[in-house]
């Protein structure tokens, strides 16, 4: 197995990670929406903007990692 190969699978595999942790990230963000934070956050609507990208983030990475591990491995 060739570097490139090992890089291909190692993507891959992250990227299956972080398909795996998206559902714990939505359950984070169901706190988020559902405790008040008013005493604690300032901003709220910045609070729970960072908090929904959190989720989408990952979901972005997880995609490229898993359809284009052959481009990211040359």
């Amino acid at each position: 197995m060739d570097k490139r190969k090992f890089i291909e699978i190692a993507s891959r595999i992250y990227g299956l990670y972080l398909l795996i942790q998206i559902p714990l990230a939505l359950s984070a963000l169901l706190s988020v929406f559902s405790i008040d934070h008013g005493q604690f956050v300032k901003n709220p609507f910045l609070y729970k903007s960072f908090a929904v990208m959190h989720p989408v983030i990952y979901l972005a990475i997880a995609i490229c990692l898993i359809f284009k591990a052959e481009y990211i491995s040359k």
